[in-house]
């Protein structure tokens, strides 16, 4: 089963996927994907990083555009590390195996077939159970996106 778990930013998806990821282990799955983890200087948020699940290795994945130090994508409020990409897309292509794969979270780059769009399509079509989070702002676009799938969905 699939399920999309929607949110506002900062809302909480992430610290509900760390649940659902350590309730999955406690029942013996193997589980892998990415998870985007905030980054905080001084209590306040100045980006994510990106974690392989499988691996636990981490990168950094985006900055905000005042304290970023390499040149990226371009997003609002963010500059995404370009290395981060083929690291999340290897990520989640190595999970295929996995009783639960999760991908935290699917944005834009994705909904306009970048980012994880190529390795999100093989893990709906997989048959595996997946857990993606998404903001509450892109829930149309993506279903739109994959109307042949159907997916449980939860809002916090």
């Amino acid at each position: 089963m699939h399920t999309l778990l929607l949110g506002e930013t900062n809302s909480g998806k992430t610290t509900r996927c760390e649940k659902i990821i350590a309730d999955a282990k406690a029942r013996g799955l193997k589980v892998g994907g990415v998870l985007s983890k905030s980054v905080f200087k001084n209590n306040k948020k100045i980006g994510n990083d990106i974690i392989n699940l499988l691996t636990n290795q981490s990168l950094p994945l985006c900055r905000q555009k005042s304290i970023a130090n390499s040149p990226g994508i371009e997003t609002d409020n963010y500059i995404i590390n370009e290395s981060a990409i083929p690291f999340g897309k290897k990520a989640i292509r190595n999970a295929l195996d996995c009783g639960l794969i999760v991908i935290d979270e699917v944005g834009t780059l994705e909904l306009n077939g970048g980012g994880f769009f190529d390795e999100l399509k093989l893990v709906l079509d997989s048959g595996r159970d997946a857990f993606i989070t998404l903001k509450k702002k892109h829930k149309e676009k993506f279903l739109r996106t994959f109307p042949h799938v159907k997916f449980r969905i939860l809002e916090l």
